[in-house]
């Protein structure tokens, strides 16, 4: 039921990982997680200063646990949903929304797989991103330039190599190599890509975008490993929200994502449906 009859409420699904302490489909609004999780905090915020009430919801991509959202979701009679797919992660959302959808509901979806469905959908350019970073990595003269991308089925962080794939085939651009390397998430380099990094190899890379914050700890190992300097032996740039970077104290170039912004955007986005604008 709604506290407020005249206010809108938005559902807001998380799709993806959790931490094992999250249990049932709905989060309650003072849970550390989202008061902890800085993205959520200020998504909350934001929808409090346009007298919109929110309430988060837990999808974990299994099929029972589908069935109870979608349940809850229909008692909570939602003037409108976001969707919001977790990074990283290859959760379908599409599943949970296409009902809602067809109903008539205003959907938003965030970093969704809905392209087929009548929603509004905030997403990032990935392709333009990679192809930004090897611009410039080859401008500054380098020439062997790895793209870093979690060992994840998720197809998402390919995007960025595909766009470093298409700087290298400009004219431009043609002499430098990129490399593609999947990494585990808080794992190490991989030893069969060690060599790649090597100082007694002539062709080794001298620069390197880093699709995740989560495996940057495993490259600095393998950097100190070697006692090689960042930026002085090894050039990188990180796309990432720099509120998960603060333990991260080298010194490396960040492309920043700000979700925040991002999730703003959306709450806007799903309002503008509600008032048919």
């Amino acid at each position: 039921m709604k506290e407020d009859p005249e206010a809108l409420h938005f559902g807001i699904i998380i799709s993806g990982i959790f931490d094992k302490d999250i249990k049932g489909v709905e989060i309650d609004n003072s849970h550390p997680y989202l008061n902890q999780t800085s993205p959520f905090r200020a998504m909350s915020q934001f929808a409090s200063e346009q007298e919109i009430q929110v309430c988060f919801l837990r999808d974990d991509g299994s099929a029972a646990h589908r069935e109870r959202l979608k349940k809850r979701i229909a008692d909570l009679k939602l003037d409108g949903i976001i969707a919001m797919r977790r990074l990283p992660t290859h959760t379908p959302i599409d599943e949970i929304i296409t009902d809602f959808v067809q109903s008539g509901m205003p959907v938003v979806t965030l970093f969704g797989d809905c392209e087929h469905l009548d929603v509004r959908a905030i997403d990032l350019n990935n392709i333009k991103c990679g192809k930004t970073v090897i611009e410039r990595f080859a401008r500054l003269g380098h020439r062997q330039i790895a793209v870093i991308i979690p060992k994840t089925s998720n197809s998402w962080f390919d995007d960025f190599y595909e766009g470093a794939r298409l700087a290298q085939n400009s004219q431009i651009y043609k002499k430098i190599s990129i490399h593609k390397i999947r990494m585990p998430l808080d794992g190490e380099l991989p030893d069969a890509k060690k060599w790649l990094f090597n100082s007694e190899n002539p062709n080794r890379i001298t620069a390197c975008l880093v699709m995740a914050s989560r495996l940057m700890p495993g490259l600095l190992r393998y950097c100190d490993s070697q006692n090689y300097a960042i930026p002085n032996d090894l050039s990188v740039i990180l796309t990432a929200d720099q509120i998960y970077l603060q333990e991260l104290k080298k010194h490396f170039d960040l492309m920043r994502i700000n979700f925040k912004d991002l999730e703003k955007m959306a709450i806007r986005s799903l309002l503008s449906m509600c008032r048919e604008e």
